[in-house]
């Protein structure tokens, strides 16, 4: 198992602006091809994601992605598994609204791991928030292949986070084509699935989106008058 450093993941969170998941079937490439292109192309975090994979597979993956993401000095994330995120030395594990309450999770495993949550309304976020999570994910602003029955929030809600003491990322139909919403809410963070792992440049699309939420374009100062 490869060993974590908790400040340095923790410091590394709080830089994160591109946050890519990774789902083998909607990946163009093979998985390790495309998370090495997305790496290489500025994404800060991976998330790998598989719903049906069986955990001996899902573990091998695990910890080549593990291996690559520590090699580049990014973030590795699990989704809901909590046991492989530790077997891996992920850093961090990502839950749903349906998965084990953060506070289990955090006795399982320990105070310096990254705990990521799922939200998808304020109530949920203030929720998120006061029970501990590192950051969390908000959306699907936009319908999305990952989340299909989710339906989308809206950037509306999007006015009213950017004070959020914790890493918030946008998730769900993001692309580079509508980036500027999101940026344009005052939201410096996303997370993208087949925006990036769907696309033929898979290099070339991150780089774009890494550039964009770099550079801050059309992030406004103030919500606006509703």
């Amino acid at each position: 198992m490869l060993q974590r450093s908790p400040c340095k993941a923790l410091d590394r969170l709080g830089r994160a602006r591109l946050y890519v998941i990774l789902t083998s079937h909607l990946c163009k490439r093979p998985i390790l091809e495309t998370a090495r292109l997305a790496l290489k192309g500025g994404a800060d975090m991976l998330q790998l994601r598989e719903k049906d994979m069986p955990d001996a597979d899902f573990l091998r993956l695990a910890l080549e992605l593990r291996e690559l993401t520590a090699r580049m000095g990014r973030l590795f994330i699990v989704n809901d598994r909590h046991h492989i995120a530790l077997e891996s030395g992920a850093d961090g594990v990502h839950l749903g609204q349906g998965d084990m309450p953060i506070s289990e999770a955090r006795k399982l495993l320990g105070k310096d791991f990254i705990i990521g949550l799922s939200t998808h309304s304020l109530e949920q976020v203030e929720m998120a928030y006061k029970q501990g999570a590192d950051y969390i994910g908000i959306g699907p602003i936009s319908p999305t292949q990952t989340k299909p029955k989710e339906r989308p929030v809206g950037t509306e809600i999007l006015y009213k986070m950017k004070d959020l003491p914790i890493p918030c990322f946008v998730v769900g139909g993001i692309t580079l084509t509508n980036l500027s919403e999101v940026t344009g809410a005052g939201v410096g963070r996303v997370a993208v699935c087949s925006a990036v792992i769907s696309q033929d440049d898979v290099l070339n699309t991150t780089r774009l989106l890494s550039q964009a939420l770099r550079s801050g374009r059309g992030t406004l100062q103030r919500a606006p008058t509703l």
